[in-house]
C-alpha cells in the first residue's frame, strides 16, 4: 500500500477523532465516528486488500454491475406498480427512488455504474465486429439494454445534482482518454437528452413522455412544471438563485464556517447546530463539502479533499502506464463514476447518507486495487 493513500486517509481518520473530543455534542460525534467513519475506511483497506487479483476484481464489478441492473428494474417496477419490490418505498412526487431512501440517491448511485456499463457496451461492440458471432451480438444487446434501463431510470430520478454530476464525470473522462467517442456521447446525452428535458413542461403540455412532461396529462398547471427535470432547471431559473432553497442552506452553512473555522462544530452535529442559525431552513447544507468544513473545520475539510483525491490522482497516474487496453477502459470508467460522484456531492447530501457514503470509499479502494491488480497479472 503506497503512502500516499495511507497518509491522507490516516489522517481523515485522526481528525474525525479528534472532532469528537472538540464536539458541541460528543456523544453524537462518537456514534458517527464508530458507525459510519470508522467502518467506511476499515471498508476501505480489506477491499484493498480483498481485490488483489484481476479476478476478483471481474467477480466484484460483475456483481456490482448486477446490482446496478436489479435496482433499474425495480426502478421499472416502482413506476408500474407505485412501490418497489424490496422495501415498498412509493414515488416521491412522481419521482423514480426504487429502493433507496430519495430519488437524488438513486441517481448518485446510478452515475457511479453508468460509465461502467458504457463501457463495456463499447467493448462488446468492438468485439462484435471482429468476430460477428451469436454470443459476442447477444453481449451486445444485453450491455446496451442494462445501459439504457439504467439511463432511463437515472432520467425519472429527475436529479440535477446527478445530471450535472454525470455530465461532469462523462466530460473529464473524455478529456483523459482524449476520446472522440466519448466526446460525442457528451455531446449526445446534452443535445438528444438534456435539451428535450429542458423543454418545459408548459411547452408541452400534452406530452406522453414521463420525462418531458411535469406530471400526468391532465396536469396542466405551471406549478406542476418543476416535478420534471426539465421544470426542476427552468424553475430554479425562473425563481432567480437568490430564492434557491440550496443558497439559503449554503449561506447557513457559511456562517458556521465563519464561526468554527479551524474545529468546527464536531461530526455529525449540523442538524443539531444548524436550528440555530437557519431556525426557517433546518436542513442539510446541500453541499457535503460546506458541510464537512462546518463539522470538522477548514482544516478538516482540506485533509478530507487530500484523502479524497489521492486514490484518483494514484489511478491517473497509473492509467498512462497499463499495457492491457480492457484494464485502462475499466479504470477509466471507475475513475468517471467517482468523479460524477464527487461532483454530485456539491450539490446534494452524499457523504451523509449510510450507503452512499460507504459506496464512495469502495469506488475510492477500486481505483487503487484496479491498477495493482492488472500489473500484478
Amino acid at each position: 500500500m503506497p503512502l500516499t493513500i495511507i497518509v491522507p486517509v490516516g489522517l481523515y481518520l485522526l481528525v474525525a477523532l479528534l472532532s469528537v473530543f472538540l464536539s458541541c455534542d460528543t456523544q453524537l460525534s462518537f456514534r458517527a465516528f464508530l458507525g459510519k467513519i470508522l467502518q467506511s475506511v476499515l471498508l476501505f483497506f480489506v477491499l484493498i486488500g480483498t481485490l488483489s487479483t484481476r479476478r476478483r476484481i471481474y467477480i466484484f464489478l460483475m456483481w456490482f454491475l448486477a446490482s446496478a441492473v436489479i435496482l433499474s428494474l425495480d426502478g421499472f417496477w416502482q413506476i408500474f406498480a407505485g412501490w418497489d419490490i424490496f422495501k415498498h418505498n412509493t414515488l416521491v412526487q412522481e419521482r423514480v427512488c426504487a429502493s433507496m431512501r430519495h430519488p437524488n440517491d438513486l441517481g448518485a448511485y446510478l452515475i457511479i455504474v453508468l460509465p461502467l456499463m458504457l463501457m463495456i457496451a463499447v467493448q462488446s461492440w468492438n468485439r462484435w465486429r471482429t468476430k460477428q458471432d451469436l454470443l459476442n451480438g447477444l453481449a451486445v444487446v444485453g450491455s446496451l439494454a442494462c445501459s439504457g434501463a439504467a439511463f432511463t431510470i437515472l432520467a425519472l430520478t429527475y436529479s440535477r445534482s446527478a445530471w450535472l454530476g454525470f455530465l461532469v464525470g462523462i466530460g473529464l473522462w473524455a478529456l483523459v482518454r482524449r476520446s472522440y467517442k466519448i466526446f460525442i456521447f457528451f455531446v449526445f446525452v446534452i443535445i438528444f437528452v438534456l435539451t428535450p428535458l429542458a423543454v418545459s413542461k408548459r411547452d408541452l403540455p400534452q406530452s406522453d413522455l414521463p420525462f418531458l412532461r411535469g406530471g400526468t396529462a391532465q396536469e396542466v398547471t405551471v406549478s406542476s412544471a418543476d416535478k420534471g427535470i426539465c421544470g426542476r432547471f427552468l424553475n430554479s431559473l425562473d425563481r432567480g438563485l437568490n430564492s434557491s432553497d440550496r443558497l439559503h442552506y449554503w449561506e447557513a452553512a457559511v456562517r458556521i464556517i465563519k464561526d468554527h473555522p479551524l474545529t468546527g462544530i464536531g461530526l455529525n452535529t449540523y442538524t443539531k447546530v444548524i436550528r440555530e442559525y437557519a431556525p426557517r431552513y433546518p436542513n442539510y447544507a446541500h453541499n457535503c463539502y460546506l458541510q464537512v468544513a462546518a463539522e470538522l473545520g477548514l482544516p478538516g475539510l482540506a485533509v478530507m479533499l487530500w484523502a479524497l483525491l489521492a486514490p484518483l490522482v494514484f489511478a491517473l497516474r497509473r492509467f498512462r502506464t497499463l499495457t492491457d487496453p480492457r484494464w485502462s477502459d475499466i479504470l477509466g470508467a471507475v475513475s468517471a463514476g467517482y468523479i460524477a460522484l464527487l461532483a454530485e456531492s456539491a450539490l446534494d447530501t452524499t457523504f451523509y447518507s449510510v450507503q452512499l457514503f460507504a459506496l464512495l470509499w469502495v469506488m475510492m479502494a477500486l481505483l487503487v486495487a484496479i491498477p495493482r491488480a492488472s500489473e500484478a497479472g
